[in-house]
């Protein structure tokens, strides 16, 4: 039986870190076979590993893995053990009243969704782990395609340009007339204290809504059948840049700097000065995911690049396997782990550290493709209890 040397080497902390020395394993061993082997040296039951070599997952046999990616068999091979990541499992699909644009994780097992028929949705897990809807309030007479999460504040705009703060029980605090320019994308954040929201409309302007200042000016809020009054008090704004390009996504990047994607670059704008840098592109982005000093972004062309503007070449790595534009980009509490959704309804699992997929998801709904709607997926969260996937189907969809 042939043999290769490799040694098993780890990030983690105990209990599954361990020093070992290097050692013979048959050339034919492979992720199944590895993680017992662990498992047996770590002394631990029911956890798996997977297994990275060289910036890729073991997928094959170490054997067919040397050989794809020419490694040396003659030298000892460095093999980085994690944490495997469940398969994920269908759960259950939850049936809505319209379109689903955007999907934010609330606390206690929660989820607000918001509508193409103007409504927005709080969703929760009950006691027997079932997804059910616990209350829907139709907050506009047209599309609400923007939903963010400001602490306890739910933030919502769409195509009548305004961009309302609601609580967690969707009652209306404050309300943005913004001109009721339909509203592109919203992001918010925090500086010194104070709560902002950043509204890219369909002007390509990008205002500036000071929350903390106005959030004293409550709105009064009447609810009839369900609905808001619209003749609520409007907060101040101020419109900080008028781009001169068009602009499909804002997300916040620093406390003073805005990323803004245009046609093959995405820009990060400082909204002291206005100054603009921008980061080349291979089409525009379409979502952003902020981490510390680096970000990622999913494009229209497929793709998707993770960035460090603090580097000469700020590419840092470029992933494929999208087979339309990527909607959505969301991690969870882990470094590594990301997902990615694309509007033809594939998620993709990916470790950062790997380019290839690590689990991949199918929500293509094909009776869509039968009917006036196309079939699309336009959002998806990512948290504690799975994964949550929302679009045209007039469904949610639940992966645990």
């Amino acid at each position: 039986m042939s043999v290769i040397q490799i040694r098993l080497v780890t990030k983690l902390d105990k209990p599954y870190s361990s020093n070992l020395a290097p050692m013979f394993v048959p050339s034919n061993s492979s992720q199944p076979d590895l993680s017992d082997l662990m498992s047996q040296l770590l002394e631990l039951e029911n956890v798996q590993f997977d297994f990275i070599i060289k910036g890729q997952f073991l997928i094959d046999s170490l054997q067919e893995h040397v050989k794809k990616f020419n490694l040396s068999a003659e030298t000892i091979i460095d093999v980085e053990y994690v944490l495997a990541l469940a398969v994920p499992q269908f759960k259950q699909e939850l049936k809505v009243d319209d379109w689903v644009s955007k999907i934010v994780s609330l606390p206690n097992h929660q989820l607000a969704a918001s509508s193409y028929d103007g409504s927005v949705s709080i969703f929760e897990l009950d006691a027997q782990k079932q997804l059910q809807i616990k209350k829907t309030v139709r907050i506009s007479n047209q599309a609400v395609t923007s939903l963010i999460k400001l602490s306890n504040l739910i933030i919502a705009g769409g195509y009548d340009g305004r961009v309302m703060l609601l609580d967690e029980q969707f009652n209306l605090k404050l309300e943005f007339t913004q001109n009721h320019i339909p509203v592109k994308a919203l992001s918010s954040f925090y500086r010194q204290n104070e709560a902002f929201v950043t509204v890219l409309n369909e002007q390509n302007e990008i205002v500036l809504l000071n929350v903390s200042s106005n959030i004293d000016k409550q709105a009064e809020n009447v609810k009839v059948g369900g609905k808001f009054e619209r003749g609520v008090k409007i907060a101040e704004q101020e419109v900080i840049q008028k781009l001169e390009y068009e602009a499909h996504v804002i997300q916040q990047y620093t406390q003073q700097e805005l990323l803004v994607s245009s046609k093959q670059a995405v820009n990060i704008i400082d909204l002291e000065t206005l100054k603009s840098r921008g980061l080349a592109a291979p089409s525009p982005a379409t979502c952003f995911l902020t981490k510390g000093e680096t970000f990622a972004a999913g494009f229209m062309d497929r793709s998707m690049r993770i960035y460090d503007p603090r580097l000469t070449n700020p590419v840092v790595r470029t992933f494929l396997g999208h087979k339309s534009h990527v909607v959505s980009l969301k991690q969870r509490d882990n470094d590594y782990q990301m997902a990615s959704c694309e509007i033809g309804g594939k998620i993709l699992v990916w470790d950062i550290r790997s380019s290839l997929p690590y689990h991949q998801i199918d929500v293509y709904d094909s009776t869509m493709d039968k009917r006036s709607d196309q079939a699309r997926v336009l959002d998806m969260e990512w948290n504690q209890d799975g994964y949550f996937i929302g679009g045209s189907a007039r469904k949610i969809f639940w992966f645990e």
